[in-house]
């Protein structure tokens, strides 16, 4: 994805980053759609703070994803 399609994905307005735990929270959780195991599948710069990545969890079973801002420092 190129950086101007980040910007319209995740819009500045209500950019949210994440927590430790909310990221621990994330890597065990379960797919909104079909339950399935959300898998990490993408780690790219986030193009509006340079200390923060966007972290793209997919689901292994039906392929829904979700993508989170966090800092980059986390692990």
């Amino acid at each position: 994805m190129r950086a101007n399609q980040w910007r319209d994905a995740f819009p500045a307005k209500g950019h949210h980053v994440a927590t430790k735990e909310r990221l621990a929270a994330m890597a065990g959780s379960l797919c909104a759609v079909c339950s399935g195991v959300m898998v990490i599948k993408v780690v790219a710069p986030d193009p509006r703070d340079d200390a923060l990545q966007l972290r793209t969890y997919v689901c292994a079973e039906c392929g829904h994803s979700r993508t989170y801002s966090v800092d980059g420092g986390e692990s």
